[in-house]
């Protein structure tokens, strides 16, 4: 995260919740901040500058990491000679998997991935993939990166 000189350290940033980059800290940045491209009014935060540059880099690394989800995904469905199904099952899954539909789910502090399921489908998809001679960074960064709590 790119330093910030104690004088701005003080200072408070807006943020609208449909772009977290939008803003600035003067009254010359709130005008010029843009509208909310869904239409209608985004809600307005306040927040520190660092916080503001956090939210930033949350909001997009989480769309990057998406989309790289996704399209590693894809790759291995292409593969499998899946890909005329590809997009039934991403439709599945936006309708299915809670992270697509549940903004809050994910979100909260309960620790690292647990219970009956996740670690243990993961697992074996992994499994199966390596027996495949297929690879998913993303998938194989969870175990890791989930110890790391």
């Amino acid at each position: 995260m790119p330093r910030v000189s104690p004088r701005a350290a003080g200072r408070r940033r807006r943020v609208g919740a449909a772009d977290p980059s939008a803003g600035g800290v003067g009254a010359r940045a709130r005008r010029r901040r843009r509208p909310d491209p869904r239409g209608g009014e985004a809600p307005v935060v306040r927040v520190p500058l660092e916080a503001a540059e956090l939210q930033k880099y949350i909001h997009n690394s989480f769309n990057a990491l998406k989309i790289s989800f996704f399209n590693e995904m894809r790759c291995v469905a292409e593969r499998m000679d899946l890909k005329a199904e590809v997009e039934t099952m991403f439709s599945v899954t936006r309708q299915s998997a809670e992270g697509m539909w549940n903004p809050a789910d994910g979100t909260r502090d309960w620790g690292p991935v647990s219970g009956p399921c996740l670690p243990k489908d993961v697992e074996a998809f992994l499994g199966w993939m390596r027996s495949c001679d297929l690879a998913s960074p993303l998938l194989e960064s969870l175990s890791a990166s989930s110890g790391n709590r």
